[in-house]
């Protein structure tokens, strides 16, 4: 109950996503900039995450987002030769994160990346650059470490087999 007050509280404030039908959100992240988060549907984000969506961050069909995982679309201009030690204006670069993909606990994901399909990025990750559909990244810069076995998981983002689905359906 306690959960719903503050989320309802939120919303309605202006500082949590009004669109997250068939999502679970935990109540204690924080957002900045909701105007260009966009929700797929069967979305998990788990408790104290940061989501900050200056330039745009696209959150596809069964994406699951661990605790503590922090989600970047701007940064700043430290090239600019008007401040030191960067100027007042942000770089806004989009973030995409695909279907199926799965961002573990403590990982940061920088402005103008993509998760791709499948993707697994591992827990306290830094990526930088984008990921391969079907791949697990790891460490700081994040790095391929291995891929899904098979190909069973394409058909399961395919049949929109996602956790959270199934969860929210019992």
């Amino acid at each position: 109950m306690k959960d719903r007050l503050i989320k309802w509280f939120k919303k309605r404030y202006g500082v949590f996503p009004v669109n997250d039908t068939n999502c679970i959100i935990s109540s204690d992240c924080s957002f900045a900039a909701l105007g260009n988060l966009n929700l797929g549907e069967w979305i998990y984000i788990g408790p104290k995450s940061f989501i900050e969506a200056k330039g745009g961050i696209e959150l596809e069909d069964g994406v699951i987002i661990s605790s503590r995982v922090t989600i970047l679309s701007s940064s700043h201009d430290y090239r600019d030769n008007e401040m030191i030690p960067y100027s007042g204006s942000d770089i806004k670069k989009t973030v995409y994160i695909k279907k199926g993909s799965w961002i573990g606990y403590g990982a940061i994901i920088m402005p103008g990346v993509t998760i791709n399909e499948g993707a697994v990025v591992a827990a306290g990750a830094v990526v930088t650059k984008s990921v391969p559909s079907g791949c697990i990244v790891g460490g700081n810069p994040a790095t391929v470490i291995s891929e899904r076995q098979g190909e069973k998981w394409k058909q399961l983002i395919a049949e929109n087999k996602f956790r959270i689905k199934e969860k929210l359906q019992k």
